[in-house]
């Protein structure tokens, strides 16, 4: 009985452990960044930006350049799209279009 008892919470622990192992894939899956070159011109701007978009659904890191007049947002894709992030810039008065790196142009051919 013992030996039983081991064997199934041995066989427990085993499936407690790849069941967390693959929710931590699937959640690292779902995060994907994006930047977009806006309208902001000025530190302002930018932190007008950054007291309002954090707090996006979705939004797991922002980062704000004045001199480059970007915005970049690594994000949830399960809980908001790139869309929503661009609408999030455009409610606030500024322009957003997103930037398309050379790479991911190369990767949509194929």
């Amino acid at each position: 009985m013992k030996k039983i008892f081991t064997l199934l919470l041995s066989l427990l622990l085993v499936a407690s452990f790849s069941i967390n192992a693959n929710a931590q894939k699937k959640q690292k899956a779902s995060i994907k960044e994006v930047t977009f070159v806006t309208s902001i011109d000025c530190a302002s701007c930018a932190k007008k930006l950054e007291a309002l978009l954090p707090y996006e659904r979705g939004v797991k890191d922002l980062k704000i350049s004045v001199e480059t007049a970007t915005v970049w947002f690594k994000y949830d894709e399960t809980k908001t799209t790139k869309e929503k992030l661009a609408q999030a810039i455009i409610k606030e008065g500024f322009t957003a279009k997103e930037v398309v790196l050379e790479e991911n142009k190369e990767s949509e051919k194929k």
